[in-house]
């Protein structure tokens, strides 16, 4: 059996393929036009392989998910109000790094915003010193490193909801979307979570809050970062705390916001050497 589903809602196109093949099931997940992220779970008994299935359905649906194309669906997205084009303040200061004598320099000024925890000040330098190459259109800013690896950065976010923490929503005033291609890791409006990862593993967090009220600021490959819904860190903001997508639950939290913890991930993909300053 095969199932296609998707959603089309707040600006995203979801969808969500599953196929069962009598005691498993195998489910692919992600943002239209992408190649999504893949599992798959076995069952002791196809009975309980099928069961598990329609709890699947039932809970996609009553999150707005229908068979087939969504974008021909009357659902509840077609009366949303389309975000209001952003400025283009943001594409002048983007020439104006490409446009830059000293390019790392520029570089290390525009992305210094992402320090946004104690000790983290010279790490935008650390991490810059190794760019090779820069770029822009209207769509995105595109560092090339020395490495290869390369970082497309996005326009600001237009609309910030306000349930999001305030570090967060700074970052997002800067760009809505950060990614590292190579790593496939990505600050902001990535649109990889998926709540079902939480219901999945029944995690800790559902006790606190529903799982569509849990924030993912950053995707880590196939892995994700989550705010904590209550607790906070020395800097008063909500902890973040890792979730691998192999199986567990959260770990122990992070004691950087996720800026900081960005330009960290960013650091230890591309093998590059920091130490975060003592405080």
């Amino acid at each position: 059996m095969k199932y296609f589903m998707t959603c089309k809602d707040d600006g995203s196109n979801k969808f969500w393929y599953m196929k069962v093949d009598g005691i498993s099931f195998t489910v692919t997940f992600g943002e239209t036009g992408t190649t999504g992220e893949t599992y798959t779970k076995s069952y002791e008994s196809e009975e309980a392989c099928l069961k598990e299935v329609k709890r699947k359905l039932l809970r996609l649906k009553k999150n707005g998910y229908v068979e087939g194309d969504a974008t021909l669906a009357d659902t509840k997205s077609a009366t949303l109000k389309q975000n209001p084009e952003p400025s283009n303040d943001y594409l002048k200061a983007w020439e104006e790094i490409c446009n830059a004598k000293n390019l790392q320099l520029a570089l290390i000024d525009h992305f210094s915003y992402l320090a946004d925890s104690p000790g983290f000040e010279d790490i935008p330098q650390i991490l810059f010193a190794e760019s090779k190459s820069v770029s822009c259109t209207k769509d995105q800013l595109t560092v090339i490193f020395r490495s290869g690896e390369i970082l497309r950065a996005y326009p600001p976010e237009p609309e910030i909801s306000a349930e999001y923490p305030e570090s967060y929503k700074k970052l997002l005033t800067r760009h809505k979307l950060i990614e590292l291609e190579r790593a496939r890791l990505k600050l902001g409006d990535h649109k990889q979570f998926e709540v079902e990862l939480l219901e999945d593993i029944e995690s800790e967090l559902l006790e606190i809050t529903e799982a569509k009220n849990i924030i993912c600021p950053l995707w880590d490959y196939s892995d994700c970062w989550l705010y904590h819904p209550e607790e906070k860190n020395m800097m008063g903001e909500p902890n973040i705390h890792y979730l691998c997508h192999e199986g567990g639950d959260i770990e122990n939290a992070t004691p950087y916001n996720a800026g900081a913890l960005f330009l960290r991930r960013c650091c230890e993909s591309l093998k590059i050497k920091f130490a975060v300053a003592e405080i």
